[in-house]
């Protein structure tokens, strides 16, 4: 075409145009100006075969530039595929019993382009059922409800069937068996997340069948790039995975490859021959330290504390080995460890890392049946490796395959293969490079020579020796920075210092309001990088504390360590307004105190801090490692970070030791503030430094006489105005925090943007009553507010430690020691003056006695006392209280308030029951029941109100009335009480995997309740069900095994 256009048109290429005549398809007319829309002109549409988002020029070329996805994997078939603008939509075949693995956005249908379209059979357990075309399992002879997704077209075309049959091996049907079989255990898994079966069949407990096996699978973690290309190495790699004595596969290459896509395409096509598919990141210590701290939590292997770093990973790993041997029996496990450098240098920074990938390596072959796939850079790796090992390098793509992948675009299909080679020659055949130059033609709308030009004249310009993978990333990341101001540069800046392989569109929404006031342009920035293919979009399933809410995904965006790289390099070029590493890491470091939030009891609060706490604990490392000078404002947020981290993570329940160093390292930073110390610091904390079998006559003796002296210094120190202000104004206030504004300031358009603006503050404090306290007054209480709330989080974090240590009598002191430490500090800021007209929030905890460990030792005096108590607070219903100045309650309801008063009235009542003499029981019994319906009333209420907050304690009420009706032995107070540890026990599954003191608290009430009701066999289920899920080592599990003794 740009041959026949120099011909037709020499002065001006653009202006050649050409059009098919619609009767005589073989004749071409041309004309030498631009084509105007006239009514006379008819485009002709895409072929079948392909299709094109946006409207092209016709002079631009006559194909439409995207090839349509095909939708031939196993089990999937094509529907819709007449749309011109829009890609194919897949769909699993039901009426051969498939089911999507991984739940698309269209419940219906899938984008292959987009999502993750793979099928598998899913088991319907006996004959009698059938899949269903909304993918459910229904009973053939019963009515089926009307259907959300239509049904798939039954009188497919010749060729669609021929096509459909080649997919399909000759033994079909044993095949089918053999995947339904596969997939018995994943579907039960699926199904014990969603119900709590009350009622079970007793055919499930046949003592004959074979152990059923625990399925994890690790995928949404490994997508595939839509446009991925096959490579002649991945044959190769297949063919390794057919020779069961080959336990390591190595895949090696330079950065840019293309190892970590092929690994991912590998254990996405056989993911159904293993149990488990699992990942872990070495990149760095601490990404290796989480993704191998999150395997054993999904594998629900406790995590058992250890002073050094290579002690936690032997017990960890240790853990799994033997999980995975003896509780996980006859099965396969592939796992992934992604990005290792290993170093040999014990003076580099990275050694302890290599010493750690390397010990898991020879730890994790002990596992029978495991297939372990390596990605790395390092050629010296397989001689470690080398029994049952083999290496596949990954050198680049072939010239044949650079050119099949550049001509699937319409804009560089006429360019020639010498054109091709000479791009290779120049920019490598990387994948990462021959994408990037491919994307970049196509935004641009040029051809490979006028790519050539540009690269060389960078090349040219720029140091010698930054190789081209570089070079490549920096040619769309400078016209990116040309097109946007400098404000949003800044923005684009901060990504080296984040977690960039899982950054959240949000958290640079949050980065776009802290830098230039308007969270909309982050749409522009991720609209950018998006055009020339710099990130890869993953889809994970929401994180959703609460499971059952909601199906839908969070987008993750992933940008590639080369990418990151170069843009460090730019910045560091841009001599103008270049603010050093320290500047932007403390700039990160305010923003995460503003934006994590600091209720993480509810779940959508809860919800977006896990979205940004990796985020969060990669800056705090950063700044930690840099060890900078820190200033005193500096060192106020070193402490708020670690202790919304530490808060976080304690509320999430999967890692509470790192939650104790988070929230002790925060407590011993706020104290240095103020220069004082404490008796409970970290190498003094029994739990951290204590060893186990300490004698108890070692643990440090713990006073807490000094507190008074340590309260006056932090409540003397007044901070810097400018520095609190700058707090209260950029805080983000989450939903009920707005509602609470709006509806006692009765302006319901004020904090709109989540986001206190200064006039309004100054509202807030003038108005009666007052909702805000005076920033001059804040700047005096703000640390020693922060000190009660760190004491509260940590004191709860040492009592949730009691349950896996194995000092518990040192570990009951240390926690004695910050109770009391945070009831004498309470008491002592409720003296002053200047609280009594702004309350404090945590005021609430104390009044209720919820800190009171040792409540069985009180006297009955003392609990009645409590009770009289609890009923005032009941009925006190017109005093705000607040947290760091600003009101956080309604005057008209506290309903987390209530609903703890009426659990610690039943939890008084049930101490009194059990003291009591036999005439008072009756009495006792009818008040607790009246107090169980209330809160029973309540939390239903909460439940069913989809715009209620949830709180992710709600488990622990339901177990509390389950408690109290259980005392009785009466056969409806039983009834009863199975269902509440029922939704208990619904609620946390539901939260997490990990076995948490609710989960346990509701598995054995409901197991014992079920053996007094002479349902043995439904025990037994439970209990089995713990048994897939457990060690046999489990404390947990053998106080459980007793019961049936």
């Amino acid at each position: 075409m740009k041959l026949r256009a120099k011909i037709k048109c020499p002065k001006d290429l653009q202006r050649y145009h050409c059009l098919r005549t619609g009767s005589m398809p073989d004749r071409v007319n041309e004309i030498c100006r631009k084509p105007v829309y006239n009514g006379n002109l008819d485009a002709e549409k895409c072929s079948n075969e392909r299709f094109s988002p946006e409207s092209t020029w016709t002079n631009e070329g006559d194909r439409c530039p995207y090839l349509k996805s095909n939708c031939s994997e196993e089990g999937q078939v094509t529907v819709r595929n007449e749309l011109t603008y829009n890609d194919s939509w897949c769909r699993c075949d039901y009426t051969r019993g498939y089911d999507f693995i991984t739940p698309p956005k269209d419940r219906c249908k899938c984008r292959p382009r987009e999502e993750d379209c793979a099928c598998y059979v899913k088991p319907c357990g006996s004959d009698e059922y059938s899949l269903s075309q909304d993918y459910d399992c229904y009973q053939r002879k019963s009515h089926i409800e009307i259907a959300i997704c239509p049904e798939i077209a039954t009188h497919r075309k010749e060729e669609k069937e021929s096509k459909i049959m080649t997919m399909v091996p000759e033994n079909s049907e044993k095949e089918e068996m053999r995947l339904r079989a596969k997939n018995i255990a994943l579907q039960q898994k699926r199904n014990y997340r969603h119900t709590e079966p009350a009622t079970l069949d007793a055919t499930m407990l046949d003592d004959n069948r074979p152990r059923k096996k625990k399925i994890f699978h690790q995928l949404n973690d490994m997508m595939v790039v839509s446009h991925f290309q096959h490579v002649n190495q991945l044959s190769e790699m297949e063919q390794i995975n057919q020779d069961k004595d080959i336990q390591i596969l190595i895949i090696r290459g330079q950065t840019g490859a293309g190892k970590t896509q092929a690994a991912y395409w590998f254990c996405k096509k056989f993911h159904r021959e293993y149990s488990v598919v699992a990942k872990l990141t070495a990149s760095d210590k601490s990404h290796f330290m989480t993704s191998l701290k999150n395997l054993a939590t999904s594998l629900n292997i406790i995590l058992q504390h250890k002073n050094d770093d290579m002690k936690m990973v032997e017990s960890i790993l240790t853990s799994i080995v033997t999980y995975l041997n003896n509780v996980i029996i006859e099965s396969s496990f592939l796992i992934l460890i992604d990005d290792v450098h290993v170093d040999y240098t014990e003076s580099d920074p990275e050694f302890k890392l290599s010493e750690m990938v390397m010990k898991t390596i020879s730890i994790l072959r002990e596992v029978n049946n495991l297939k372990l796939i390596i990605t790395t850079t390092n050629p010296m790796l397989i001689d470690d490796c080398s029994l049952k090992c083999k290496e596949v390098v990954f050198k680049g793509m072939t010239v044949k395959e650079c050119a099949c992948f550049l001509k699937e675009y319409v804009y560089i299909e006429d360019d020639s293969n010498t054109d091709i080679e000479n791009l290779i020659k120049n920019i490598g055949c990387l994948p990462i490079t021959i994408n990037s130059a491919r994307r970049f033609m196509f935004k641009r709308k040029m051809h490979i020579n006028k790519y050539i030009e540009i690269y060389r004249k960078m090349k040219d310009s720029e140091n010698e020796g930054i190789n081209e993978v570089v070079n490549c990333q920096k040619i769309p990341l400078e016209y990116i920075k040309k097109s946007l101001d400098d404000t949003l540069w800044k923005v684009i800046a901060l990504f080296p210092y984040l977690d960039h392989k899982s950054i959240w569109p949000g958290l640079i929404e949050a980065c776009c309001h802290h830098v230039c006031n308007d969270e909309a342009k982050a749409e522009k920035i991720i609209g950018k990088f998006r055009d020339y293919s710099l990130f890869q979009y993953l889809e994970r399933p929401r994180q959703r504390i609460f499971r059952n809410t909601d199906d839908r995904k969070d987008i993750i965006l992933s940008f590639h360590s080369e990418t990151i790289l170069t843009l460090k390099l730019i910045d560091n070029d841009n001599k103008i307004n270049v603010s050093p590493d320290h500047d932007k890491l403390m700039f990160l470091l305010k923003m995460f105190c503003f934006e994590i939030d600091l209720d993480s009891r509810i779940d959508t609060t809860l919800e977006r801090n896990l979205l940004l706490l990796n985020h969060a604990k990669v800056v705090l490392r950063l700044l930690e490692e840099a060890d900078y000078d820190l200033t005193e404002n500096e060192k106020v947020y070193m402490s708020y970070i670690n202790y919304l981290l530490g808060k976080t993570i304690l509320y999430q329940g999967t890692d509470i030791p790192l939650a104790h160093r988070h929230l002790m390292r925060s407590r011993t930073l706020c104290l240095e503030i103020v220069n004082e110390v404490s008796d409970l610091t970290s190498r003094r904390c029994p739990y951290l430094a204590a060893k186990k079998g300490t004698d108890t006559d070692k643990v440090p003796l713990m006073a807490y006489e000094g507190v008074e002296h340590g309260y006056k210094s932090l409540r003397s120190k007044t901070l810097d105005i400018e520095f609190v202000r700058e707090f209260v104004l950029s805080k983000r206030r989450n939903k009920r925090d707005v509602h609470v504004i709006q509806q006692e300031s009765g302006k319901p358009k004020m904090c709109m943007s989540n986001y206190l603006s200064e006039r309004e503050h100054r509202k807030l404090a003038k108005c009666t009553p007052k909702l805000a306290m005076p920033i001059e007054s804040l700047c005096k209480s703000f640390l020693s507010e922060l000190m009660l709330h760190i004491l509260h989080d940590n004191g709860r974090a040492l009592d949730e430690l009691m349950l896996i240590s194995d000092n518990n009598e040192q570990i009951n002191s240390a926690c004695l020691f910050e109770v009391k430490t945070y009831k004498k500090f309470n008491n002592l800021i409720k003296c002053e003056k200047e609280f009594e007209e702004f309350p404090l929030l945590r005021y609430l905890a104390i009044e209720r006695w919820e800190h009171d460990i040792n409540f069985h030792q009180r006297s009955l005096d003392d609990i009645q006392s409590h009770m009289n108590n609890l009923k005032e607070l009941l009925q006190d219903k017109s005093v705000h209280y607040f947290q760091f100045g600003v009101a956080k309650t309604l005057s008209s309801t506290l309903e987390h308030h209530n609903c703890n008063c009426y659990r610690l009235l039943i939890k008084c009542l049930l101490e009194k029951y059990k003291r009591s003499a036999e005439s008072e029981m009756k009495e006792i019994l009818e008040e607790g029941r009246k107090y169980v319906k209330i809160l029973q009333e309540m939390l239903s209420k909460i439940d069913k109100d989809e715009n209620a907050v949830k709180w992710v304690e709600m488990p622990k009420f339901y177990n509390q009335c389950a408690n109290f009706l259980q005392l009785s032995g009466e056969e409806d107070d039983i009834k009863d009480a199975v269902e509440m540890y029922g939704k208990a026990i619904v609620i946390e599954e539901n939260r997490q995997e990990y076995i948490t003191r609710f989960l346990q608290e509701g598995y054995y009430g409901k197991v014992t309740c079920l053996l007094t009701q002479n349902k043995e066999t439904e025990a037994k289920i439970i209990y089995d069900r713990l048994k897939y899920k457990l060690p046999t080592t489990s404390d947990f599990l053998m106080k459980m095994e007793d019961l049936f003794s």
